[in-house]
């Protein structure tokens, strides 16, 4: 395991969470006027919807690779969880403002390319999941500080989730590294984030 893990606010999830929703809405109007950065969570919404489709697109590539049913059905949570994220995003923003979500050039690969998973398990799930859930609970933290607790449980909610998608992205890592015999990149987490070291182990 990547031993991605924090105490949350809540056991709750994102969707759960966002049941308060006038506490948030309250909670963005008074975030506005101490100048928080609409803009950032309307960009970050559309970037948890282009997740969405990154996360179908790996449903195929792990469907073309005869993964186990489990790993499968993990990446569709994932999937359904990122558009929570998307919903939590734009109740964070507190804007009335309609947004577009762009569509998506989706390009899905069903043929074994094992290196190609295991590069992208690791490089564009691991890494970057677990990069967005510290990012996630520091902003937590910030919005605990500032007396918003319905903005912290909310990003809590996502930081943790967030985690069991670079979790997950790292057993994915495992099992195609098991299934073709090739090495998996060593991933490390620091105060700063999560990386992969320069050197290989053998799974």
């Amino acid at each position: 395991e990547l031993g991605l893990a924090a105490e949350p606010f809540t056991q709750s999830g994102t969707r759960a969470v966002l049941g308060a929703a006038n506490q948030l809405h309250d909670e963005a109007t008074r975030a506005q006027a101490g100048q928080v950065d609409v803009g950032k969570w309307l960009a970050q919404a559309r970037d948890e919807h282009a997740s969405v489709a990154a996360f179908a697109m790996l449903q195929l590539e792990l469907l073309a690779h005869g993964a186990p049913l489990d790993l499968v059905g993990r990446v569709l949570t994932a999937s359904q969880e990122e558009l929570d994220h998307a919903s939590a995003c734009m109740a964070l923003a507190g804007s009335q403002a309609r947004l577009v979500l762009p569509a998506h050039d989706v390009r899905a690969r069903m043929q074994q390319d094992w290196p190609r998973l295991l590069h992208r398990s690791v490089h564009e799930g691991a890494v970057p999941e677990g990069n967005a859930a510290l990012r996630l609970w520091r902003e937590a933290h910030d919005e605990h500080r500032a007396e918003r607790p319905a903005r912290a449980q909310v990003l809590w909610a996502m930081g943790h989730e967030e985690a069991s998608h670079a979790e997950l992205a790292h057993d994915i890592a495992l099992w195609a590294a098991a299934a073709s015999g090739v090495e998996v990149p060593a991933v490390h987490i620091e105060a700063g984030g999560v990386f992969t070291k320069a050197e290989t182990q053998a799974v």
